[in-house]
């Protein structure tokens, strides 16, 4: 991974698993989760970045309303708030992924 003359490639794929690989001039691992990368020059990746994240924050989303859809413990008022309220970090969330997104966007059509 730290070698300077090996080639690295990232290979994302959007929602549909269409993949799309690039060349990288640096990456490395920092945990099982965490991967950085360096020099990426190629616009779709990073829209399939920001998409692959927002995916994940619905499927999360889904998992936590699904609890509190099966709660017998909550009344359907409080339910409904939670929901409410689990949306909106939602809705948050991806606010943020699309400004980042839009801003690394940027960054790429300007090389």
């Amino acid at each position: 991974m730290n070698d300077k003359g090996t080639v690295k490639v990232l290979v994302t794929a959007n929602a549909a698993g269409q993949p799309h690989a690039i060349v990288c001039g640096s990456f490395g691992i920092i945990d099982e989760d965490i991967i950085t990368v360096g020099e990426i020059f190629m616009k779709r990746s990073s829209e399939y970045m920001a998409e692959n994240n927002k995916v994940a924050i619905r499927n999360i989303r889904r998992d936590y309303i699904d609890l509190v859809k099966d709660s017998d413990d909550m009344t359907d008022d409080y339910k409904k708030r939670v929901q409410d309220e689990i949306q909106k970090v939602v809705d948050e969330m991806i606010g943020k992924i699309e400004s980042i997104a839009s801003t690394k966007e940027k960054e790429i059509m300007a090389i």
